[in-house]
């Protein structure tokens, strides 16, 4: 009888014992999952906070651009209308580069020095349109 209570003492033990074992390796694996699950939850938060702010920059990348596009439009605009100023002017005039050379000629400056039309004209120097004493002067009191 003393022996069946020992035996029985040391199956309840036993019992015990892997209860014990099995209690603690779920709790570390609990432990382990919690650990796991939180790094990944900071990791969806982590990306998704950088997928917000990417978002951010794309909006105001875009509304740069916009601004950008809107204001070259503006400037295209008014280049178009005082391209047509020029054109439609009655005086002649051009314009030269740093070298001498005509750049941009209106129909009357062409005109008024007996060219056909202002494109015979750039690319050439502004000297071919006058006489010495006239480009003396405009290089001295002009330039």
């Amino acid at each position: 009888s003393q022996a069946l209570r020992a035996i029985t003492d040391l199956d309840i033990a036993r019992d015990g014992l892997i209860a014990a074992i099995r209690d603690s390796g779920l709790r570390i694996v609990r432990q382990r999952l919690d650990r796991e699950h939180k790094t990944f939850l900071m990791t969806v938060i982590c990306m998704v906070i950088a997928g917000f702010g990417l978002i951010v920059l794309l909006v105001l990348r875009l509304e740069k651009s916009e601004r950008l596009l809107a204001e070259k439009n503006g400037i295209t605009n008014l280049l178009v209308r005082r391209m047509a100023a020029m054109e439609a002017a009655m005086d002649g005039f051009s314009i030269t580069d740093s070298r001498g050379l005509i750049t941009y000629a209106n129909a009357a400056f062409a005109a008024l020095h007996g060219f056909e039309s202002a494109a015979e004209l750039t690319g050439k120097s502004w000297r071919i349109i006058y006489e010495r004493t006239q480009q003396d002067f405009f290089e001295t009191e002009v330039f």
